[in-house]
């Protein structure tokens, strides 16, 4: 009973104290346009109580019918760091290929979306390392993205 006791404190300590890692935006450096690759920005904050240490991320954009099942980014190399508890990082991204005229009038018909994804990765100072994906979606008519629609890869959380 008092290892389980010790086992649940500990849980609850590291609930409260964690740090909490999310993306806040994500935004394009240039309007979408045929024959040049997409180009942005991934911003990710910390609402948590400690720093999210080895901090990493990749993402991308992509023009796809639905949304990207398993969330790899490649072609990314953002720098390790740590994200102070209310701090920020902001990672830029783009595109593996130039956006042919096809996909920008997909885009801009509602047949395909312009997806901004990937997967960031921290560990949170009590021995767990943190993965999550990260997915948004391009609106347009507002030139701005929102979240997905629907989650496309599970919250893992490892030791």
């Amino acid at each position: 009973a008092a290892e389980q006791a010790n086992r649940l404190a500990r849980e609850a300590i590291i609930a409260s104290e964690r740090p909490y890692v999310f993306p806040d935006r994500i935004w394009l450096t240039t309007h979408p346009a045929a024959g040049a690759k997409i180009t942005g920005f991934v911003k990710f904050i910390n609402t948590g109580k400690l720093p999210a240490l080895n901090f990493h991320a990749g993402g991308k954009f992509k023009v796809r019918e639905s949304p990207p099942g398993q969330l790899v980014a490649s072609g990314q190399s953002p720098s390790v760091l740590d994200v102070a508890p209310g701090g920020s990082r902001t990672i830029q991204t783009s595109s593996d290929a130039a956006l042919t005229k096809d996909e920008l009038a997909a885009v801009e018909s509602g047949k395909k979306t312009l997806y901004g994804y990937g997967i960031f990765v921290y560990e949170d100072g009590f021995g767990s390392q943190i993965a999550k994906p990260f997915c948004q979606v391009y609106d347009p008519k507002d030139k701005s993205f929102a979240e997905c629609p629907q989650p496309s890869a599970e919250y893992h959380e490892g030791t």
